[in-house]
């Protein structure tokens, strides 16, 4: 009975830490203990502008090229995103503007600029 007890703390200890802290956890069947292998990620800051008028651009699209992974820009055109590894390739995309591929090659803060896509009908 100790020994179920036990197993569903286990369990439920790694569930939340992967739900509440997206920290995956790994349990050892021998010895009931368990191991975090949470990698070491990289946080590029950085804010989306118009080219021409250097207005912010909110909830534009970013996307890592290598993963399925990304985030938007907030109202004031301003992101965070992570990433496991330099060099990468992000992707940025909004429906009113041309598609920008940016090779990030250090961590820090960066400014896109992207410009208006003309679309005639």
């Amino acid at each position: 009975m100790a020994r179920i007890i036990s197993y569903i703390i286990i369990s439920t200890f790694g569930l939340y830490s992967t739900v509440l802290f997206g920290i995956p956890v790994t349990i050892s069947s021998d010895s009931g203990k368990y191991s975090s292998t949470k990698t070491q990620q990289l946080q590029i800051n950085g804010k989306v502008i118009d080219k021409v008028t250097g207005e912010t651009i909110p909830f534009c699209n970013i996307g890592n090229a290598s993963s399925s992974w990304g985030t938007s820009s907030n109202e004031l055109g301003e992101f965070v995103i992570q990433l496991d590894s330099l060099p990468a390739k992000l992707i940025f995309s909004h429906i009113n503007y041309n598609k920008y591929v940016a090779k990030i090659t250090q961590t820090g803060n960066i400014v896109v600029e992207l410009t208006l896509s003309l679309i005639h009908i």
